[in-house]
């Protein structure tokens, strides 16, 4: 058996369970468990079977048995539990997957999972590492490396263990009791759990995580609540199942802050989900208009303080504003404040530093005592320290992006560095340094919401970036609606909440998800004016015409009789004026919504069978001389992506759209279907004397430079006189003629 046939089998065993056939599945997956030698399970499948005809006969027999429906869900949950381990045992007998590999191979790991000796060593790190600084930190480095490969093991045996038994959790348990167990190690072992959980589910470690819900650090309570929402949204049916399980989940209904929780984490996972978008927005857009206006850019105040009346510039505003500077900086702090994750596009090329060949290390939370910072940022604060040491313990960067950050700045010479730090003024510095500003920063960052949501940010990096992210099931890619989850539908129904998610998806012009959302409370009699009137918009977007008529005169008789043109909805703003800042009749691009088409900022169309699906590819890109620049083939495994969802470049996106799995194509593509012509704004000249350290840069050198936020951006020195210095931020691909040879090895 290959891994196909492997989950092909499997998932038609679940399909059964789901539809509640459990005849059929037993038939399935005895025939599944025979290529398994694991007695164990076939000893469990008898009695399962067993008990099933016992049941049936006692059915036919005309017998009353009120525990038969309790009979029946245990029979359920046990088939699948046996078709879970089945799967696994097989997988690990072929797959090349790391988690497979973990348990295939005794010798990568300790031969026990004993989570007890893991917590006595990590309880005395903090013991040793005292006892070291009285000693001028000798040893530290042994300290360290115990520490650091002693959760290491803790993560990937957790990771790894797809099924606990009594005792584990037991152990499990004493770590969330620990008063002593270092919180970031807490943190990995949540982080372990949640990963476990999404290779295979575990009643107790569910349990768990309820458990850690009531930790009194957020850290923990906010990982443990992104892990059980991800667990809930990955078995929708499976919790049903287990009627203990359920009314543990059951009990938090009357908790209404905690219904809030989920949904805040449910926007949260849908925001994530915005994050191409925003990449290409931040690239196409935001960044061209900083690098056009550079100059203006200097001259901008990166401090916290007010600003002062007398100190306003009119002209320097005037040159702000008109120059179209302020609507794009603007932009950019509204999707940062609304939590959008806007440094992916910075950050996604700074992953490739060892630190992120092991997956533990994407969720270990940041901290300047690991051994792979602690020699880049020092003990010691100078005042280039201070100031990274601030921003590090700042709520802006998710945690992988900040030893991202530390590492690119580790490498980076000297007088880079000072360049970097010089677009501060030292009026800058002294304000970031400043306690009250620094302890407002600190203050953000422990946040419940912005650790969850920096925590899904970290999430998405993995499962988009990792060297691994192919063996991982990848929820960003996948619909997530968990107002219709058996378990949470109750949890997330006040109408408060289903407001939140509709308008989310109004603002993000997602038609059909508003629509849906917005017609329950309309079904519930919980709909005002304002419901009505962006259902009728929705029902506008989806070309429904009548419909839209009628859900807008719904709207009219809601308002009392007032005219539309004149009154006001909850959220201050009319009908004719809606969230995203454009009228029913009338959008910012100037037409209206029954001429959109396409939808507003809709891409341009590429149709094929494999639009919308995720499909997996090789390739080797060359040059019109046949230099070849990337190949798949080379790194060793295909390239994963949704076809038509604006991943990869037009003309690559275009090709693969009517492949076939199997074929292999050749495609010459112009610059316009590939990095697109290099843009002239993108290239700007600054004064030598301004940023110290370019003395000493050189034509053809790449380099990074940092915008207001402090985001590094690569540029290129493309000429460079005695006074001023010229730096090309276009991509490197920009204006040129590409070649692929394509193969198409699946579609999903």
């Amino acid at each position: 058996m290959n891994e196909q046939s492997i989950q092909k089998q499997y998932n038609q065993i679940v399909s059964l369970l789901e539809y509640k056939r459990l005849k059929e599945a037993l038939v399935q997956l005895d025939a599944f468990l025979y290529n398994s030698n694991d007695w164990t399970l076939r000893n469990r499948l008898e009695q399962i079977q067993t008990s099933y005809q016992y049941m049936l006969q006692y059915m036919k027999l005309g017998m009353k048995d009120p525990e038969r429906h309790k009979l029946y869900r245990q029979l359920l949950a046990d088939t699948w539990e046996i078709a879970d381990q089945t799967r696994i045992l097989l997988l690990d007998e072929i797959s090349t997957y790391y988690y497979h590999s973990l348990r295939r191979n005794p010798n990568q790991l300790p031969k026990a999972y004993d989570l007890s000796a893991q917590q006595r060593i990590l309880e005395g790190f903090s013991d040793e590492m005292a006892v070291s600084q009285l000693a001028n930190y000798q040893g530290l480095d042994a300290i360290l490396k115990r520490h650091e490969e002693t959760h290491q093991v803790m993560f990937l045996t957790t990771w790894s263990n797809n099924n606990w038994t009594l005792e584990e959790f037991a152990q499990a348990e004493d770590m969330l009791r620990s008063e002593t167990l270092p919180i970031n190690d807490l943190c990995l072992f949540v982080s372990a759990v949640t990963l476990s959980l999404m290779e295979c589910f575990d009643e107790r470690k569910i349990n768990w995580l309820l458990d850690g819900l009531r930790h009194t650090h957020p850290q923990i309570n906010q990982r443990a609540l992104v892990g059980l929402v991800i667990t809930l949204h990955l078995y929708p049916t499976r919790i049903t199942l287990y009627p203990e399980l359920e009314a543990r989940i059951s009990l938090f209904r009357e908790d209404p802050d905690f219904s809030k929780q989920v949904n805040r984490v449910y926007i949260q996972l849908l925001r994530s989900q915005e994050t191409e978008k925003i990449d290409k927005k931040m690239r196409e857009e935001i960044i061209p208009e900083m690098m056009r206006n550079v100059n203006i850019m200097r001259n901008m105040k990166f401090g916290f303080e007010e600003t002062d009346e007398n100190d306003r510039n009119p002209d320097w505003e005037q040159a702000f504003e008109q120059s179209g500077l302020g609507d794009k900086i603007r932009e950019m702090n509204d999707l940062q404040l609304e939590g959008a994750d806007v440094y992916m596009s910075t950050f996604a090329q700074l992953k490739g530093y060892p630190f992120f060949r092991e997956p533990h290390n994407w969720f270990y939370p940041f901290d300047r005592m690991h051994s792979s910072i602690i020699h880049q940022v020092g003990l010691n604060q100078t005042s280039e320290s201070s100031v990274l040491s601030i921003i590090l313990q700042s709520g802006f960067f998710c945690n992988s992006d900040k030893y991202s950050f530390c590492f690119t700045i580790a490498q980076l010479p000297q007088g880079q560095r000072d360049m970097m730090l010089s677009q501060m003024t030292p009026q800058d510095q002294s304000d970031f340094m400043e306690e009250k500003n620094s302890a407002s920063l600190k203050q953000y960052a422990e946040r419940p919401d912005v650790i969850s949501n920096q925590y899904i940010h970290d999430l998405y990096r993995f499962f988009k970036l990792s060297q691994r992210r192919n063996e991982f099931h990848n929820i960003f890619q996948e619909e997530i609606a968990l107002h219709r989850n058996p378990v949470l539908k109750e949890l997330l129904s006040a109408p408060e909440l289903l407001v939140a998610v509709a308008d989310f998806h109004f603002r993000k012009e997602h038609p059909a998800e508003a629509l849906e959302l917005y017609r329950i409370l309309i079904d519930r009699k919980q709909a005002n004016a304002d419901i009505f009137q962006k259902t009728g918009f929705c029902l506008q977007k989806e070309k429904r015409y009548q419909e839209a008529v009628d859900a807008y005169l719904k709207g009219e008789l809601v308002s009392t009789g007032v005219n539309c043109d004149h009154h006001h909805h909850e959220d201050g703003h009319s009908c004719g004026s809606h969230e995203n800042g454009h009228s029913c009749g009338g959008h910012e691009d100037g037409h209206s919504c029954g001429g959109c088409g396409g939808g507003c900022g809709s891409q341009p169309s590429i149709t094929g069978p494999n639009v919308g699906k995720t499909c997996r590819t090789h390739y080797r890109g060359t040059f019109n001389d046949g230099t070849q620049f990337d190949s798949s083939y080379d790194r060793g495994e295909p390239l994963e992506f949704i076809c038509g969802a604006g991943q990869m470049i037009k003309g690559f996106d275009a090709a693969v759209a009517n492949m076939e799995v199997g074929q292999v194509v050749d495609v010459h593509l112009m610059p316009e279907e590939a990095y697109g012509m290099p843009n002239p704004d993108a290239i700007f000249t600054l004064e030598i004397e301004q940023l110290p350290g370019a003395e000493d840069l050189t034509v053809g050198q790449q380099v990074y430079l940092s915008n207001q936020y402090g985001q590094p951006f690569p540029v290129k020195v493309n000429a460079k006189d005695e006074k001023t210095i010229t730096f090309d931020a276009n991509h490197e691909m920009a204006g040129k003629e590409l070649n692929f040879r394509i193969e198409l090895v699946e579609v999903k």
